[in-house]
């Protein structure tokens, strides 16, 4: 029989998102679960929460999340090299990451972490909507299709109906997992996601 599915809530535009992308497929797989991806746009949810980017913090917090980003990467023996432009609005990304799944949605996950280490391991401006056309045809998607795609009115709306979703699920950073009606947020505690999937609640 298999359990719920684990959602998995990230934005673009969070590292830590990128290093959560990284784990979260295994992590479910282990432990028999469905997975189901969820980028969203944080900056509806930081309007509601009053929250800023962690990088925009003041210091001494803005620099210890900066140099943190990179630690904790190489942690997870992940390398990382931010995008020249960062924060950025990973509006494309989100709406392409929609698109995908409403085309082909038994691939969305592989995009989602084609355009997290596009930008992250290799420092491409996600940002840029071209940028973005380019890694989802690099995926094997046709870019025309792909640029048509994000621009129609139903997928423009899904992404901004994924914030909303989040909010509604009580998702207020990236990355954040939701299952069994327990919430984890962040990618330092995707040890406990998987100790509760594997061993059970405690």
């Amino acid at each position: 029989m298999v359990g719920a599915p684990v959602t998995f809530w990230c934005e673009f535009s969070s590292p830590y998102g990128y290093v959560g992308a990284e784990q979260i497929g295994g992590i479910a797989a282990q432990a028999g679960r469905p997975l189901v991806w969820r980028p969203f746009l944080l900056g509806g949810v930081f309007k509601v929460t009053g929250a800023r980017p962690l990088i925009e913090m003041a210091e001494p917090k803005g620099s210890y999340f900066r140099r943190d980003f990179l630690r904790t990467a190489g942690f997870y023996g992940l390398s990382i090299t931010m995008p020249q432009r960062f924060p950025f609005a990973a509006i494309a990304a989100t709406r392409a990451a929609y698109w995908v799944e409403a085309t082909a949605p038994e691939r969305m996950g592989e995009v989602v972490l084609a355009l997290y280490r596009a930008c992250y391991r290799d420092g491409r401006a996600i940002g840029e909507a071209a940028t973005v056309l380019d890694v989802v045809a690099e995926a094997g998607f046709e870019r025309a299709a792909v640029e048509a795609g994000i621009a129609e009115a139903a997928i423009k709306q899904r992404a901004i109906a994924a914030g909303e979703e989040a909010l509604a699920a009580g998702v207020f950073g990236s990355p954040f997992v939701t299952v069994d009606g327990e919430r984890f947020w962040g990618s330092d505690r995707l040890d406990q996601v998987r100790k509760w999937l594997v061993e059970g609640p405690w």
